[in-house]
Order: structure tokens, then sequence, then C-alpha cells
């Protein structure tokens, strides 16, 4: 969607909204300055009301059909007056049977820039969530970033004849420790986890947030036999008395779950498949 698109939606904006009003003023008056017509007038208005709503909740056909409706009610309501009881049309009762589609195609015009509005915030929205590759809370990357490194290693490993693992590293109670803790504890236990990993690792080996109940996913530039001795290191240290000792106290014991898988290129499709198989891997982990 062009700037222009934008600066016509807020055009229509103002349009309708103004048109809107002043149409509402027009009621407001027709209704007081009458003399005889002032309760006809007033049940006009809140017939109004209803293909008014209809409008607000994006329904145009349903409300438009109910406003033409009530205008065609109105007409021969007034015709019949004039013709059998000799009652005269005023100026006012000719505007009524316009001010009702003013109202309805000035608040349309509002509500159909308001949408477009909306849906250029909302394109805006998924287009800077597939920009963020960066966890707020721990600072590491996070799966999209898992993804893009994965799909570049995995190239990368086939030219090369490297092995690389992933491994994941999970919370064995996650749920159950949301529950106890208060978001702040368990964003804190996020960070703490993140940041004993990335002390644990090796500066080659690259660290990812990649949820938000804890998991941590970990490319490891080694094989399998490799990858044995990290998932010690990690299960020694996060079972280390010293962690999370600032966060939570001596009746809630944090666990973790660790599992990974030698990438094997025919096997392993794509990166999140890589990642998946390693999330399997973690439920043997018990």
């Amino acid at each position: 969607m062009d700037k222009k698109s934008l600066k016509t939606a807020y055009l229509q904006q103002d349009i309708g909204i103004l048109g809107f009003w002043i149409s509402i003023v027009g009621i407001i008056l027709s209704i007081y300055t009458a003399e005889t017509n002032g309760t006809e007038y007033l049940i006009m208005f809140l017939i109004l009301c209803v293909p008014v709503l209809f409008c607000l909740y994006k329904m145009p056909l349903l409300s438009f059909a109910l406003t033409g409706t009530q205008i065609l009610v109105y007409a021969i309501y007034k015709i019949y007056n004039w013709a059998v009881w000799n009652e005269p049309i005023t100026g006012a009762s000719y505007a009524w049977l316009v001010i009702p589609a003013a109202v309805i195609f000035f608040l349309q015009i509002f509500v159909y820039g308001t949408t477009v509005i909306e849906l250029k915030n909302e394109i805006l929205r998924e287009q800077v969530e597939e920009l963020v590759v960066i966890d707020p809370l721990t600072g590491l990357y996070n799966q999209r970033g898992l993804f893009a490194e994965v799909t570049r290693q995995m190239s990368y490993v086939k030219r090369n004849k490297m092995k690389i693992c992933m491994m994941v590293v999970k919370l064995k109670y996650d749920q159950e420790l949301r529950s106890v803790l208060s978001v702040n504890q368990f964003g804190r236990l996020r960070q703490e986890m993140a940041e004993i990993a990335e002390d644990t690792l090796r500066m080659e080996d690259r660290l990812y947030a990649i949820d938000e109940n804890g998991t941590l996913a970990v490319l490891l530039t080694c094989d399998k036999a490799g990858a044995q001795v990290v998932e010690r290191r990690l299960k020694a240290a996060f079972e280390d008395k010293a962690a999370f000792r600032n966060i939570v106290d001596n009746t809630i014991k944090v666990e973790t779950k660790i599992g990974y898988v030698e990438y094997d290129e025919e096997k392993v499709s794509s990166a999140m498949d890589f990642l998946r198989q390693a999330e399997n891997e973690v439920q043997y982990d018990v």
C-alpha cells in the first residue's frame, strides 16, 4: 500500500466524520426547531441508530438496505398524510428524505478509510515482525534467526564436509513454573538460563531463544560425541546450587531436558526439520 492510498484513506476519514457530524447537527436542529413534527423526527432519528450500528460493525449492505427501507416508508407515510389528511409536507420533512442516507453515506466513507488504515497498520506490524530476529528478553537471536543461520550452515557443511549438531534445551516443567512464578520471575528465569548457557558454551557455538517458555536452541560445530560433552556441561551448569537462587526459593527446583541430533543431509530436509528432529530427542531425556 503506497503513501498516496494512505493519504486518501486519511482524507476519507476526515470527509466522512465531518459529513457525519454535520448531518447529526442537522438532525438535532430539525428536532428542536420543529413546531409540529418534532416527535416524528425523533422517532426517525432513533430508527436511524440501527443502520448506524450495522455500519459501524462493517455491514454496509445491511445498513444501506435498512436506511433505504426507512426512507421509503417515511416517504409513503408523508404522501399518505398529504393525500388523505391534507397535511402539508414541510421543508424539514423533505430534508428527512435525505438525512438518513447522508448519515450512512458519510459514516461508511469514514469506516472505509479507517479499515484501509487498519489494514496498512497490520501489514506494517507483520513486516516488522518478519524483520525482528532478536528475542527482546534475552537479547539472543530468535527462531527466525536460527532458521536463517541453519540454512546457511547446511549449505556450508555440504560443501566442506563438516559436522554440526542441533541441540534443544527445554525446561522440564515449564507450565508448572509459569503457574507458580510471577511474570517478572519467569522472565528473569529465562534470562538466567540464557546467561548460564552462554557462559558454558564455546565461542564458536551459537545460542538462540526460540520461544517464550525458556526453550533454547544451540547450533554446535561438532559431531554427536562433542554434543554429548556439551550436554553434560550444560546439565552441570543448570543443576548448580548457585543457579537461579536469586529467582526461585529452595522449594522450587528448576530442571531441564536436553536433546540433540547430528546433521545428516539425507535425513534433514530443511532448517525447520533439523530443529524438529532435535526437539523429538528431548522427550528421551527423562
